[in-house]
């Protein structure tokens, strides 16, 4: 079954880096789970389209919050919107690195979250 899982891995790996017409549902599965910014200390679960806070660096969201939405996506990115330290949804975008990276762009900062 791993195997399998793993092959199943790599066909989406290689759908989104050679941009084919995946949908924003398959892609929005695919980073189901929980993810982690080591360098700025905090984390997520992602459910659907929507990020729930699991670890904050801020006063200003709790876990169990709804911090990041997904609005839409383009060749294997996509775009929503976070909430930042300072309490403020700002946009992001962001890219699929691998199967346990992503890495986001918004605010004036570029990050990784690793998938746990």
């Amino acid at each position: 079954m791993t195997t399998l899982r793993n092959i199943l891995v790599v066909f989406i790996l290689c759908t989104f880096n050679l941009g084919a017409s995946v949908t924003f549902a398959q892609k929005v599965n695919f980073l189901d789970g929980y993810w982690f910014s080591e360098e700025y200390q905090y984390g997520f679960k992602i459910e659907g389209a929507e990020g729930i806070a699991v670890v904050t660096n801020s006063p200003n969201y709790s876990p169990g919050q709804v911090m990041l939405r997904f609005t839409s996506n383009k060749d294997g990115d996509f775009v929503g919107q976070q909430i930042f330290t300072d309490g403020n949804w700002r946009n992001i975008s962001g890219k699929i690195v691998n199967e346990n990276t992503i890495e986001l762009e918004g605010g004036g900062y570029v990050w990784k979250m690793v998938r746990r």
